[in-house]
C-alpha cells in the first residue's frame, strides 16, 4: 500500500457469537483528508497509537450492546492518541496531541465530543500511559470505585482479572482509601508480578474447580467482601456470590468471559445472594462517564506526579497491519498488561 495514503481497518463483517477471526477485518487504503475536507470544529489526526482492548469486540455485534455499533464497512473504533495535521477547532490546533475514540485509520478526521482530553503538554514519557492507568482504564476505575464502590476505610474489595490494566488501578486506589486488596488471577507467574501494585493477597483460580475456588476466595477474604470488581463474569464471578458481606457492591465492569459465547450467560442465580444480603449491583460503562474526565484525570495525574500509582505493563505491538491479529490474542490471554498498537 502506498505510504502517501491513509489505511483504515473497516469491519467486514460483524460476530455476534463465538471467536473474532482475521475475516472478521478488511485492510482499506484511502485518500488522505485535506483541510478542505474538515468541517468548522473538526480536526484531522494522525495516529500515534492505540490501545488493544476487550471492549472492541462489544462494537463489532450485528446487534447493540453496550458499545456503540461498527457497521460492516466503517472503521473499527478504540481508545487512542493522535497528532492534530489540520483543524478548525480552536480548542485543538494544528501539532497539538490529542486522546480520544478514534478510528483505526492512520489518518482520521475526528469531531470534537470524540476527543477527550489535549495532552500536548504533558511529559512525552506519559503518553502509553494515556491508555492506560490515566487513560480509559484509570477513568474506570477511579469514577466506578469512587462514584459507585463507595469505598470505605477497612472494607475488603476482590477484583477478577488482577492483571488488567484496569484492575491494577483499582487496586492501587483502593490501598491508597485504606481497604484490603484481594485479586482473582490465572497464575502463578502474574501473582508474583501483582505483588507490588497494592494487593494483600491473590489466588490462582485456575489451580481450582468451583467449589475449590469458592473455598479459595474465603480463605482470601476472611471478614467477608465489601466490593466485587468484576472483569470477566461466568464461573469465577459465581464462586464470589455467596461470600459478600451486607450492603455489598457489586460492579460489572466487564464480562471477558462471556463476550465470545453468550450461551456462558447462565449459572448462579444472583437474586437470593442480592436480596439476602442487600447488595448493589452496578453495571458500569465509562463512555458514559465523560462528564467526570476532566476532574478523574486531575486526580490521577497528581497521583503519578507523586508516586501514588505505577504505570501498568504495556507491551508495545509495532506495525499498524498487525492490529487484528493482536486483538484475537487478547482473547487467548497471550498479553500480559495493555497491549499498545504503535502505529
Amino acid at each position: 500500500m502506498s505510504s502517501s495514503k491513509s489505511k483504515t481497518w473497516v469491519l467486514a463483517e460483524g460476530k455476534d457469537v463465538g471467536e473474532l477471526t482475521l475475516n472478521n477485518f478488511k485492510l482499506e487504503e484511502r485518500e488522505i483528508p485535506k483541510e478542505d475536507n474538515l468541517k468548522n470544529g473538526e480536526i484531522l489526526i494522525k495516529l500515534e497509537r492505540t490501545a488493544i482492548e476487550p471492549f472492541i469486540k462489544e462494537t463489532m455485534k450485528n446487534t447493540k450492546g453496550f458499545a456503540p455499533v461498527t457497521k460492516p464497512g466503517d472503521p473499527i473504533q478504540g481508545f487512542g492518541i493522535g497528532q492534530v495535521i489540520e483543524s478548525k477547532n480552536s480548542k485543538y490546533p494544528k501539532g497539538n496531541v490529542v486522546w480520544g475514540f478514534f478510528p483505526w485509520s492512520t489518518y482520521a478526521i475526528i469531531q470534537e465530543q470524540s476527543v477527550w482530553s489535549d495532552i500536548t503538554n504533558y511529559p512525552k514519557e506519559y503518553r502509553s500511559d494515556f491508555l492506560t492507568n490515566l487513560g480509559m482504564p484509570g477513568m474506570a476505575g477511579y469514577i466506578g470505585l469512587m462514584k459507585y464502590g463507595n469505598p470505605k476505610p477497612g472494607e475488603t474489595i476482590l477484583i477478577s482479572s488482577a492483571s488488567s490494566t484496569v484492575a491494577s488501578v483499582v487496586a492501587q486506589i483502593a490501598k491508597l482509601k485504606g481497604l484490603n486488596v484481594v485479586g482473582l488471577t490465572s497464575s502463578d507467574e502474574r501473582i508474583r508480578e501483582l505483588k507490588n501494585l497494592g494487593f494483600d493477597a491473590l489466588v490462582n483460580y485456575k489451580k481450582y474447580d468451583l467449589n475449590g475456588l469458592s473455598r479459595a476466595i474465603k480463605d482470601a477474604t476472611p471478614k467477608g467482601i465489601d466490593i466485587y470488581w468484576d472483569n470477566v463474569g461466568g464461573d469465577v464471578s459465581d464462586s464470589v456470590l455467596p461470600h459478600f458481606n451486607d450492603q455489598g457492591r457489586f460492579i460489572i465492569c466487564g464480562a471477558m468471559s462471556m463476550y465470545n459465547d453468550p450461551s456462558t450467560n447462565k449459572g448462579e442465580r444472583i437474586y437470593l445472594h442480592a436480596l439476602d444480603k442487600q447488595l448493589n449491583l452496578k453495571g458500569f460503562v465509562v463512555l458514559y462517564e465523560t462528564a467526570h474526565f476532566s476532574e478523574t484525570l486531575k486526580q490521577l495525574v497528581e497521583w503519578k506526579k507523586a508516586g501514588k500509582i505505577k504505570s501498568g505493563r504495556i507491551q508495545e505491538i509495532n506495525g499498524f497491519e498487525n492490529a487484528p491479529q493482536a486483538l484475537l490474542d487478547l482473547f487467548h490471554h497471550k498479553f500480559f498488561g495493555k497491549p499498545v498498537m504503535i502505529v
